[in-house]
């Protein structure tokens, strides 16, 4: 029987594509400009949010690096402790619940210091979308247990935000994120073949997550899923920092997941580092566009997107190679063990909730 994580995941390119829809029409549209307005003012916003809203705003930092545009993404939890906010800044929060404790408590961080405050969240009933200055509310059906919609959800509606704020959105690339999208959909049984007929996947192996720039998004959101469905350690980094000494524990069967980078010499130098890795013996998956044949154990080709925009499909088929490795395991991938649905308080390990999760086809309880 297919896992409710799988069928948010078989399910999330319709339903980002109804999102979309929403975010780049009236009235939500309206919200959107006056968040970029607010951001395009700010000398150098800060982005903030807790696990997957942190990892999503990774692509949007990524935005702004290549703009060459100052900006900030941050865990909540360290700006929250640590971070002095500087007096009338910028801030956007990202939260799919909007109830994070860190994140309701770094907005009333914020509120001291006379930032403006915008929010990107999925329940408009939840503190930081009643306190927030500005509020961008997705209205979308929460994933089961597991991040799947949330965190491309939260990701797109702040990419837009930021992409705007930049004058580098343009109005046609919102059809062309719904033929990636609906690219996307046409994809999902060859990437579910291709992973089901491929030697990448084993019960129990290292696993390496590895990209560059946006694509870091991705990885980390990726190591979450290794750890959250599959119950699994795993590690992110970037393509760079891994051959300053993590490529040490690289041994025969170490299983890597290779993010291809876009520009000529960067693929070059990726290429290279897959070739090298499968002669060390490590399985390796390549997630990219054009990729070439060969050089790969298994390749999962993604559709095109506009310029900044890859983050929006590129954890997609990893998200179903994450679900393969959890049956391969036999873990159920619809539990949390510890983690409860709404992370409201900083103590602990965390109390669990079972076997229910906060959401269902149509909505459900918020989760954190």
């Amino acid at each position: 029987m297919a896992s409710r994580y799988l069928e948010d995941v078989l399910a999330e390119p319709l339903r980002l594509q109804e999102l979309l829809t929403r975010l780049t029409r009236a009235p939500l549209a309206e919200t959107v400009a006056q968040g970029a307005e607010q951001l395009r003012a700010a000398a150098c916003p800060w982005i903030a949010g807790m696990g997957s809203s942190y990892h999503g705003g990774l692509a949007l930092q990524a935005l702004c690096d290549a703009a060459g545009r100052p900006a900030r993404n941050g865990d909540a939890g360290e700006l929250l402790h640590f971070a002095p906010l500087p007096p009338r800044g910028t801030l956007l929060l990202l939260s799919r619940s909007g109830r994070s404790v860190e994140v309701v408590e770094l907005l009333q961080k914020a509120r001291a210091a006379q930032s403006t405050t915008i929010a990107v969240t999925n329940d408009p009933d939840s503190p930081l979308a009643r306190g927030a200055g500005t509020s961008v509310l997705l209205g979308a059906p929460f994933d089961f247990n597991v991040s799947v919609l949330m965190y491309s959800g939260v990701a797109l509606a702040g990419a837009l935000l930021v992409a705007q704020s930049l004058q580098r959105w343009r109005p046609e690339w919102a059809a062309e994120l719904q033929r990636a999208l609906q690219d996307a959909q046409r994809r999902l049984p060859a990437w579910q073949a291709a992973i089901a007929s491929s030697s990448f996947v084993a019960a129990e192996s290292t696993t390496l997550l590895l990209a560059r720039g946006a694509g870091l998004a991705a990885a980390n959101e990726a190591r979450q899923l290794w750890e959250e469905a599959a119950k699994h350690p795993a590690t992110a980094l970037s393509t760079a920092a891994f051959r300053h000494g993590p490529n040490e524990v690289v041994a025969p069967g170490c299983r890597v997941v290779l993010w291809l980078a876009t520009t000529e010499r960067l693929r070059e130098f990726d290429l290279a580092l897959a070739a090298d890795l499968r002669r060390a013996g490590a399985k390796v998956a390549l997630v990219g566009r054009d990729l070439p044949s060969g050089v790969a154990d298994l390749a999962l080709e993604l559709p095109a997107t506009p310029p900044g925009f890859a983050f929006l499909v590129e954890l997609m088929p990893v998200r179903l190679l994450a679900e393969a490795v959890a049956r391969a395991r036999r873990i159920d991938c619809d539990t949390f063990r510890y983690c409860p649905f709404v992370v409201a308080s900083e103590a602990g390990l965390g109390d669990g909730h079972g076997a229910g999760g906060g959401g269902s086809s149509g909505g459900g309880s918020a989760p954190a």
